[in-house]
C-alpha cells in the first residue's frame, strides 16, 4: 500500500556495521555459541541496530481475496479474515518460518505490542535466524529465557527511552482496520479494563450484536455494559427485544425481578467498580454477584463497598478468583451482608466511607475470612457491634500466639536496618514483627512467616525519620541475588515513587553485604 503513513516517531539510526563483528565471518562454531548463550549482553548493540532498521518501515499490509495480512517488524503477522472479522495471529520462528499463535489467539487493545513480550519474540526470531536453530517448537522456551536476562532489560530500556511503543501500537491498530466502536463494546464486556486481551471470538460475537448494542447505547446506556458482558459470556438468546434478552440472561444466574429492579435503580458507576478488581472471566457474573449482595444487604451498596467485598484490599485470603451469586446465600455471607447494610446507614458516604472501609470493614472481614465462624440467629441479630467485639478478641489471641512463637519462628536477616534516602528500612526477623507490621498496615504480612523461614523471602518495613510506618515491601532471593518485589502502603495499596526505589536500594545493599 503506497499511502501508508510514515512512522510517527523517528527511530534511532542504526550504528555503522563496522562497530559490530561480521556475522558472516563469525564461523559456525561462534554462531552456535551465541545461540547457546540465548541473548548475551554483547549482542545488545547489534540487536538494537536491527530493530532500528525495521522501525523505519515497521508495518506492511497486503490484501488478497478479501484477506488482509498485517506484518509488523518482520516477525509478527495478523490475518484479518473477511466478513466475520476474525483475526488470526502468527509469529516468526527463525529462518523465515511463521508459526500459528495459540488457539483462540488474541486481539489486544495494543496489538502485538502488549507489555514487553513482543520484543522478546523479536529477539528470539533474530537469534534463531542467525544462530543454532532451536526449532519452531522451542521458540517460546527461548523467548522465556531471553526475557529473564539482563541483556533483554538493557534493550527494553532503549525501546522505552525512544518512545517506540505507543505510536507503533496506534499504527498496528489502524492497519488492522477493526471498527473502534466494536472494540470499545467488546472491552465493556470484560471485567478488567483496556489491558485485558480480547479473543477473536469475543469481537465476532460483538459484531453479530451491533444492532442491539446500538439500541442500548441510544435508549438505555446504563445497561450497555452488562449487555456487552452477557454477549461475551455467550449467555444471550436471540429474543426480539434486547432488554428482555438481558433480563433472561440474568435470570439464568439466579437474579429475578427484584434483582432486575436493583440493576435499573443502581448508579452505573457503582456497578462498574467491582469489575476492576474481580479476576473472573466475564462481567455478567460480577453484575449478578453485585446485585445479589445488594439484595441481601437490603440496600444499594456503594461501588467502593462492592469492590472491597470482591477484593478486600487485595490481601489473602480475600482475593476472589471467581464469583458466583449463589455463594452469597451460604456461610458467613448472609449475616455479614445484613449487618453491613445496617451499619452503612450511619456512615457518611462522602467523608466517612474510606475510613470505615480501611478500619472496621477490614477488621471484621479479616476475622470472618480467617475463622469462618458458624453464626447463630442471636449473633446475627446482634450484627455489626458483635462482629467488631469478636474481631477484637480474636486479634488479641493472634497477637499472643505470635509473641509466644517469636522464639521459635524467626530467621536470619543479612542487614537488620539501614537509612536510605532519608527513610529508615527495617528487615522483619520473626513472626511477631510480621504480625505487628500486618496489624499496623492492615495487610497480610503475618502470613509470610513460613516463607521467610525458608530463607528465600524477606519482608521489610519502610519508615520515615520519626519511625512511622509508610510501606511494606517483599524481597525475593532469585539465583543468589536479592530482588525487590511488591511495595504496598497501608491497606495493601500500591506504593508510588520513591518508596519502590528505596526497597530496590535495600535489596542492592543486601547483595553488597553478601558478595
Amino acid at each position: 500500500m503506497e499511502d501508508r503513513k510514515p512512522y510517527l516517531v523517528r527511530p534511532p539510526e542504526p550504528q555503522p556495521a563496522s562497530l559490530f563483528p561480521d556475522e558472516a565471518g563469525t564461523g559456525a562454531g561462534g554462531v552456535a555459541a551465541l545461540a547457546r548463550a540465548d541473548f548475551p549482553e554483547s549482542l545488545v548493540p547489534r540487536a538494537w541496530a536491527t530493530l532500528a532498521r525495521r522501525l523505519k518501515d515497521p508495518v506492511k499490509v497486503t490484501e488478497r481475496g478479501g484477506l488482509r495480512t498485517v506484518e509488523v517488524l518482520g516477525c509478527f503477522r495478523y490475518f484479518v479474515m473477511p466478513t466475520v472479522r476474525w483475526v488470526h495471529f502468527a509469529y516468526a520462528a527463525g529462518r523465515g518460518r511463521f508459526v500459528a499463535g495459540p488457539p483462540g489467539s488474541s486481539i489486544f487493545m495494543s496489538p502485538v505490542m502488549h507489555g514487553d513480550a513482543w520484543l522478546a519474540f523479536f529477539m528470539a526470531d533474530w537469534i534463531a535466524t542467525r544462530g543454532a536453530d532451536p526449532g519452531s517448537g522451542a521458540i517460546e522456551a527461548l523467548v522465556g529465557r531471553i526475557r529473564r536476562g539482563r541483556a533483554f532489560r538493557l534493550l527494553w530500556d532503549r525501546v522505552n527511552a525512544c518512545a517506540i511503543v505507543d505510536p507503533l501500537q496506534d499504527r498496528v491498530a489502524e492497519e488492522l482496520a477493526l471498527d473502534p466502536k466494536v472494540l470499545a463494546w467488546a472491552r465493556l464486556g470484560i471485567p478488567r479494563g483496556n489491558r485485558l486481551a480480547l479473543r477473536s471470538r469475543d469481537v465476532t460475537a460483538i459484531w453479530r450484536r451491533t444492532d442491539a448494542l446500538e439500541t442500548f447505547e441510544r435508549e438505555c446506556p446504563a445497561l450497555l455494559r452488562p449487555y456487552a458482558g452477557a454477549v461475551i459470556a455467550d449467555a444471550l438468546g436471540w429474543h426480539a427485544e434486547p432488554v428482555r434478552d438481558l433480563k433472561l440472561a440474568l435470570r439464568a444466574t439466579g437474579i429475578g425481578d427484584a434483582g432486575w429492579k436493583v440493576l435499573l435503580q443502581a448508579d452505573p458507576e457503582d456497578m462498574r467498580m467491582p469489575l476492576v478488581y474481580a479476576q473472573n472471566g466475564n462481567a455478567l457474573d460480577v453484575y449478578a454477584w453485585s446485585i445479589q449482595a445488594c439484595l441481601i444487604a437490603g440496600r444499594l451498596l456503594p461501588g467502593a463497598v462492592l469492590a472491597r467485598l470482591i477484593k478486600p484490599n487485595g490481601h489473602e485470603p480475600g482475593i476472589a478468583e471467581s464469583v458466583s451469586a449463589g455463594t452469597l446465600l451460604q456461610g458467613i455471607w448472609p449475616p455479614f451482608l445484613r449487618a453491613l447494610g445496617r451499619r452503612l446507614e450511619s456512615v457518611d458516604a462522602r467523608t466517612g466511607m474510606r475510613r470505615f472501609l480501611d478500619t472496621e470493614f477490614e477488621d471484621v472481614y479479616e476475622w470472618l475470612e480467617t475463622e469462618r465462624p458458624d453464626i447463630d440467629a442471636n449473633q446475627a441479630r446482634a450484627g455489626w457491634p458483635w462482629m467488631l467485639r469478636e474481631h477484637r478478641l480474636w486479634a488479641e489471641q493472634e497477637e499472643a500466639i505470635a509473641f509466644a512463637r517469636r522464639g521459635q519462628v524467626h530467621w536470619r536477616v543479612p542487614v537488620r536496618d539501614a537509612v536510605l534516602a532519608g527513610y529508615r528500612v527495617v528487615a522483619l526477623a520473626d513472626a511477631y514483627e510480621l504480625w505487628e507490621e500486618g496489624r499496623a498496615m492492615r495487610h497480610c504480612a503475618r502470613t509470610w512467616a513460613g516463607r521467610c523461614m525458608k530463607g528465600r523471602d524477606l519482608v521489610i518495613s519502610i519508615r520515615d525519620a520519626q519511625d512511622r510506618r509508610l510501606a511494606t515491601a517483599h524481597l525475593g532471593l532469585i539465583r543468589g541475588t536479592w530482588m525487590a518485589g511488591a511495595v504496598r502502603l497501608a491497606g495493601n495499596r500500591i506504593a508510588t515513587r520513591p518508596l519502590p526505589e528505596v526497597a530496590a536500594a535495600f535489596a542492592a545493599l543486601l547483595n553488597t553485604r553478601s558478595a
